[in-house]
Order: structure tokens, then C-alpha cells, then sequence
């Protein structure tokens, strides 16, 4: 284990046990990845099929679901090759909103849960 560790190379078994999973779904669940790399948005779109028909053909039912979910979602991912934005900004803003809103329970004002919300941009973990 400790040849491995040092190398970086696992062997299958191991990489198996540690993950606890269906094989099939792991590798595809690794190629998926490659999707937000690709340079153009047809290539997306090949690819994003092959994979859909690949998760559908393994016969691991969650993967199915999923892919099936995505074929449905097909024109809205691959916008993305468009506007190549991240909503990762948002979801950090919206996740300090909950923090504060969890710390402020029992608080009688909501204009000062308010002033909380505007004071984040302030903060050294703010918005910036």
C-alpha cells in the first residue's frame, strides 16, 4: 500500500474497496467530468450522447435515471459552451445568507437580519 501511495498507482481492488462501488458507474462517473473540457459545443454534444447512450446500455439503474434526466436537460447543458458561466458565486452568496439566517434565529428585527445580509460584501470572505 505504501508502494502505491508513494507511485500514485492503486490497484483496481483497492481503488474498488475504498469507493465501495459499481465499476461501470465509477468509470463513467470519471468520464462525465471530461464534458466541461471540451473546446466546442458540438463536440459537447457528441460526446454528452455518447455518454448518455453508454450510462443507459450499463445497466446500473441510478445511472440510467441520471441519464435520462440529462437527456431531458440536453439544450440547457450544453448552452454552457455558449455563456461558459458559473453559478458558484450565487451559491456562495446564497450559503452565507443560511449562515447568518441559522445564527440569527430568535432575532426580533428582520430590517437588522437585513443589514447582516448587505454587510456581507464586507467581510474577508465576502463577495469580492
Amino acid at each position: 500500500m505504501l508502494f502505491s501511495y508513494l507511485t500514485g498507482i492503486i490497484p483496481f481492488s483497492v481503488f474498488y474497496a475504498v469507493h465501495h462501488g459499481n465499476p461501470k458507474r465509477l468509470l463513467l462517473e470519471e468520464d462525465l467530468r471530461r464534458l466541461w473540457k471540451l473546446p466546442t459545443r458540438s463536440q459537447a454534444e457528441r460526446f454528452l450522447n455518447d455518454w448518455i447512450h453508454k450510462a443507459l446500455s450499463s445497466g446500473v439503474i441510478q445511472l440510467a435515471r441520471f441519464a435520462r434526466k440529462m437527456r431531458r436537460h440536453i439544450a440547457g447543458i450544453l448552452n454552457y459552451f455558449y455563456f461558459p458561466i458559473s453559478t458558484a458565486k450565487v451559491e456562495g452568496i446564497n450559503n452565507h445568507i443560511k449562515v447568518i439566517k441559522r445564527m440569527a434565529y430568535g432575532y426580533r428585527d428582520l430590517n437588522y437580519f437585513m443589514l447582516k445580509i448587505y454587510n456581507l460584501h464586507t467581510k474577508k470572505y465576502g463577495l469580492s
